[in-house]
């Protein structure tokens, strides 16, 4: 088996991985995998001689997946990327993740994880990591091409595969030593087909994220998972025992993305509490503390 294939596997695919053709589109809510939707060895070589533009699906039918893929369009540049790999790295003390030039202009950031995990908790997880490159806590201008929906952003329905060659540029994706990523900042890819045996060594010295690591670090960006079950959930901190965490805990467990300014501590109370994106702590708390404002009076 093509060893390039062989560390993909390793790395990100879920089992039998499923693959569209790049352009094409199919009914999400159908589930049903045909024998073409399985990207074989052999597919995956006509891919790789630039036959066809292929995109791996990275969930599965349950809602499991094993990867993550965050792009960075032309419009970012190097700088983003090169950030969310260090903190990622320093800040988060997870594994390396891999680094691509996609060949149509930009990067992707790629992500393991060792087990399947619920793909809505990754998607959680990537964006709370986007949020934590800006002052703030949210994506700013840096991370976003105003043509695009997709920069700075999680590849959640499909992810192009790599390497591959991109008719409309006539350049090819790869992996890449991410130390080597400013030098591609002008460029979209490469001009001749990468070797696949050193696009191979370049992924065969990366880790997965452990599950364990997994937690602790989502735990860290302010957000808690939401499908990992109950023993997660028994080890997460309640409405009740929260004021039990010291200053410190509570700031690395609990993210608040409320940034407008208020007049008032009740309309930004309110704002707390309608706010989506806030952590569900903190939402709770916000509505306790509104309780007394909206109670009968006399009751």
């Amino acid at each position: 088996m093509n060893r390039l294939y062989s560390e993909l596997q390793r790395l990100y695919f879920l089992g039998e991985p499923r693959y569209r053709e790049r352009g094409t589109t199919r009914n999400r809510e159908n589930h049903e995998i045909a024998a073409s939707d399985i990207l074989t060895a052999e597919i995956f070589e006509r891919g790789l001689a630039g036959n066809v533009e292929i995109a791996v699906v990275p969930t599965a039918a349950n809602g499991l997946a094993r990867m993550l893929a965050i792009r960075f369009n032309t419009q970012c540049g190097w700088k983003p990327a090169a950030e969310l790999c260090e903190k990622i790295r320093n800040d988060l003390h997870l594994p390396e993740p891999a680094v691509s030039v996609s060949g149509e202009g930009g990067f992707l950031v790629w992500l393991s994880f060792f087990e399947p995990l619920p793909a809505e908790d990754i998607s959680r997880f990537a964006h709370a990591l986007l949020r934590s490159l800006e002052p703030g806590g949210t994506p700013g201008k840096a991370l976003r091409d105003p043509h695009s929906n997709s920069t700075g952003l999680p590849e959640l329905d499909s992810v192009p595969l790599v390497p591959a060659f991109h008719s409309a540029t006539a350049r090819w994706s790869a992996f890449i030593d991410s130390s080597l990523g400013s030098l591609f900042v002008d460029e979209p890819g490469l001009g001749m087909a990468p070797d696949p045996d050193k696009q191979a060594d370049l992924l065969s010295g990366l880790e997965s994220i452990r599950t364990e690591d997994f937690r602790r670090a989502i735990k860290m960006l302010g957000v808690y998972p939401l499908g990992m079950g109950n023993a997660e959930t028994e080890n997460s901190p309640s409405s009740a025992n929260l004021s039990q965490f010291n200053k410190t805990e509570a700031e690395n467990c609990v993210a608040l993305s409320v940034a407008a300014s208020f007049d008032d501590p009740k309309s930004f109370l309110l704002a707390v509490m309608n706010d989506p994106a806030a952590d569900p702590i903190l939402r709770v708390e916000a509505a306790k503390a509104l309780l007394p404002y909206f109670e009968k009076r006399g009751s």
